[in-house]
């Protein structure tokens, strides 16, 4: 079963995913940041053109500037 790790106390989770048409296509990708009681406090998506080589990098990027 697949269920949150509820982070330490002051703390946040940032759960990210992705989507691709083939490499160097259209990527979506989107997360959302949740509190150490589970409370989902802010979610985003986007959509790129590009290589899924740097995608995973670049959605923690992305999700790491609303934290």
């Amino acid at each position: 079963m697949v269920s949150l790790q509820q982070p330490n106390e002051g703390f946040v989770k940032l759960n990210v995913d992705r989507s691709s048409l083939g490499n160097s296509g259209r990527i979506c990708f989107g997360g959302l940041i949740r509190n150490n009681n589970g409370d989902w406090l802010i979610g985003f998506s986007c959509y790129v053109v590009g290589s899924n080589l740097f995608l995973e990098p670049l959605v923690i990027k992305f999700g790491l500037q609303f934290v």
